[in-house]
């Protein structure tokens, strides 16, 4: 988007584009890296299972999956509160990931969902700043990229008439 559509009409100089590309290093790290995968594979399998078993509309399995792993880490992991915005943000987008329809993402591949989405958040780290704005795109994005990429699920119908 910024690319494509930002950068050529305007809106974003190209200055600010190779500044977060310089930035790039110093802002992903490793414990960033492991902080978010592990984050928002939990949060986006949490809140399917939580989905799932009571039946809740997404949001509120959503929300409920995000702030009892964030309050958990907080609690458990770091009382001093060091990682709270790194696993709030991945949370958050793993939060979304499995808020996401059945119909459209089973569930055996939502943590695979997460991944892709850890993916493009840690791409766009550079030049995205603020909070669940960004996430909630990049959760898009990988339910969006794992739909277009999957395999041809064959219905029992076509598989019938083959025969």
């Amino acid at each position: 988007v910024v690319v494509v559509i930002m950068i050529p009409a305007g809106i974003l100089p190209w200055k600010r584009f190779s500044a977060g590309l310089d930035h790039w290093h110093s802002m992903v790290r490793i414990g960033l890296v492991l902080r978010y995968l592990a984050s928002s594979v939990a949060a986006a399998v949490l809140t399917r299972m939580t989905k799932i078993a009571t039946g809740h509309p997404s949001a509120t399995a959503g929300a409920m999956s995000a702030l009892l792993i964030t309050l958990l880490v907080l609690a458990i992991l770091n009382t001093k509160g060091e990682w709270v915005y790194d696993v709030t943000q991945a949370v958050t987008m793993g939060a979304f990931v499995g808020m996401s329809d059945a119909n459209v993402l089973i569930s055996s591949r939502v943590p695979l969902a997460g991944v892709i989405a850890v993916g493009y958040r840690l791409l766009t780290a550079p030049f995205c700043e603020g909070f669940a704005g960004i996430e909630a795109f990049c959760a898009f994005l990988a339910v969006a990229t794992h739909r277009v990429c999957q395999p041809r699920q064959e219905s029992l119908f076509e598989r019938n008439a083959a025969s």
